[in-house]
């Protein structure tokens, strides 16, 4: 977990504390590549985004606008299966533990 922590610190200048390992998805860009995707949910010492160089820009979106976005299959489901079933057992499990 401290390379997922450096990596997102590199890419994003976010701390990141309590990964949790949601699930594993994959998705067919097209019949010769496979693109495998894992989903953690985590929280963050804020939402100052500092973008690596690598990158040339990020958005926050909710749940809703997700859709407006052009996501690769596998991500959209990951997104809905979380939005349907750990979103709310997430936060009643941690909002009383100092999250």
């Amino acid at each position: 977990m401290q390379a997922l922590k450096r990596e997102i610190n590199e890419e994003t200048g976010l701390e990141v504390e309590k990964l949790i390992l949601l699930n594993a998805w994959n998705s067919f860009k097209d019949e010769c590549t496979e693109i495998i995707g894992l989903t953690y949910i985590c929280t963050a010492n804020g939402d100052n985004v500092m973008l690596s160089k690598e990158h040339s820009d990020y958005e926050w979106v909710t749940y809703e606008e997700m859709n407006d976005y052009n996501l690769v299959k596998g991500m959209s489901r990951q997104l809905e299966e979380l939005n349907r079933n750990y979103i709310n057992k997430y936060i009643n499990d941690n909002i009383g533990r100092g999250l």
